[in-house]
């Protein structure tokens, strides 16, 4: 018996405050079904200074047996 360690990525495209008022809602939800966040990260775009990416990594652990 042991842990098994699961992974699950986003990136959203959009304006800053459209993420924004998104972010909370995504770590809510992922949080209630138990997933830690392990990294965030968000910025402007090369090619569109005025449009960002957020990236989010989320990890799970789940007893295995």
């Amino acid at each position: 018996m042991g842990e098994k360690v699961k992974y699950v990525r986003f990136r959203f495209t959009g304006t800053l405050d459209d993420l924004n008022e998104i972010r909370e809602e995504v770590e809510e939800v992922m949080k209630s079904h138990g997933w830690k966040r392990g990294f965030s990260e968000m910025a402007p775009l090369e090619a569109n200074p005025e449009i960002y990416a957020l990236a989010t990594g989320w990890k799970r652990f789940k007893d295995e047996g």
